[in-house]
This record gives C-alpha cells, structure tokens and sequence, in this order.
C-alpha cells in the first residue's frame, strides 16, 4: 500500500534543518576499525544487527551506538594509517554495536569521541591493504541512499505494539518515533533494541500513521501505513513516504 508523505512545519522548518544537519554532518571523528572475523570473543561480547543493507553494513561500538540512536546512521570512513591505506572512502550503515576495546585511543586534538567499528571484510579491504585486520579511520557522518520507501514491520498483541522501520534514507537513524491509530492521537513509541520500536497499547484493528524525527532532526509523516486488517508480522513499503537522501527537505 502506497503511503501520502507529510512533512510538519515546513515553513520553519527549512531553517532548523539547515543549521542542525550542518552540526551533523560536518564532524569528524577519529575511528578504529577491525575486521569482524579478527575481534574474538571477548571484542565481540553483546553484539547484535540486523537490516538489509547490502556488505557495506558495520557495528558500533555500545558507547558510540547511544543505546540505540545510532541504529541504522550512515557513516563515510577511510582508512588513517598511511602505509595501510588506500586513498578511497567507504560509506557503511550501522546495524548493531558490541563491546568497545579499551586498548583503543584517539590523539588527533578533536575534541570528538573515539567510534570504533567492526567491517566485514570486503568493507575494510576497500579503504586498507590486503593483510590490514584494524587499523585507525576518520569517520564522519554521511547521507543513506534508499531505494524506494520506507519499511514497516508490524508486531502486535491485545497489550503492546511492536514496530521495526527500516530503509530509511537521509539520516538514517531516528531519534523519535510517533505511532496514530484510527483518529487517535500521535502517541511516542519507545526504542525496544535491535531496530524494534515499542508502545504497550494495541491497536489491532485500526489503521495506523507513523511519524518520524530523523538523527538531524527531519520530520516526516507517513499517513495510513497499515490498514485497519493489518496482521502481526506483515510488511509495507511505503513508496511514497520516503527522505531526500541528497539532505534537503521540501
């Protein structure tokens, strides 16, 4: 079912985007990188993913994931190790995060926090050379390119609704999710983990709208996502509901 995009306020809006995206996206971080296979165990305690996003998908590390705000953020990195490096950037999108290596440190005089990632290894061997198993990166948050609209996964039951969104453009990752049923009212869900947003209400049997606050602070609305016969487990694309992933917003 395709779903009629709204975006609130547009007027002020334009404005507010404009300086928060610039805030964003202009940071570098000093970054570490290694080789998911190369981690171990212990590196890898807690880890958790899921998305469809292709190779080009990494955790973060817990500290840096922000308890679930940095799901599905996009990020720009390239290899900071010059006898490693490749002169080539890669964009991956974060799906998870693990536990951080203590052993890791930042000395570029930033200011910004270390982010520690885990590549597969075709990812890494675009910006390292072929032996490399870590090495330091810069990183800096990038725009996700999607192809077609964003995704819902609905769950449900007589007490709770369960929903899991995903490929979403722009940002990527969403800072707050509303839920309306059937002439409700926006109601906010709570992040539930590994992509999952959670509100201990049902609305079986009602139609259901969703509206999104992006990691910049875009604003969306996707208006009648679900029919009122929607089924736990059932999907939607919605084509028509979708961010410009070129980061401007209309």
């Amino acid at each position: 079912m395709a779903a009629k995009a709204s975006l609130m306020m547009p007027f002020m809006l334009i404005g507010l985007i404009g300086v928060v995206c610039a805030s964003v996206y202009d940071d570098q971080f000093c970054g570490h990188a290694t080789l998911f296979d190369a981690a171990g165990a212990s590196f890898l305690g807690g880890a958790s993913g899921n998305g469809n996003y292709g190779a080009n998908t990494a955790l973060l590390d817990e500290t840096s994931y922000k308890n679930g705000l940095m799901h599905n953020a996009c990020f720009r990195i390239d290899c900071a190790c010059k006898p490693r490096c490749k002169s080539v950037t890669t964009n991956v999108t974060i799906t998870g995060h693990f536990r951080p290596n203590s052993t890791f440190s930042c000395n570029n005089g930033s200011g910004n926090p270390l982010l520690q990632f885990l590549l597969q290894k075709g990812t890494l061997l675009t910006i390292a050379n072929d032996k490399v198993t870590d090495t330091p990166v810069n990183a800096r948050r990038a725009l996700c390119g999607r192809v077609g609209g964003i995704k819902f996964t609905i769950t449900g039951h007589d007490n709770f609704t369960r929903v899991l969104p995903e490929n979403m453009a722009g940002a990527g990752n969403i800072k707050k999710l509303f839920i309306k049923g059937s002439g409700d009212k926006w109601q906010l869900m709570q992040w539930d983990g590994d992509g999952y947003w959670r509100i201990n209400c049902s609305f079986i049997g009602e139609s259901l709208s969703f509206r999104i606050i992006a990691g910049d602070d875009a604003r969306l609305s996707c208006n009648t996502v679900f029919d009122a016969q929607w089924t736990p487990g059932q999907t939607n694309d919605t084509t028509g509901c979708q961010f410009n992933p070129s980061g401007t917003h209309n």
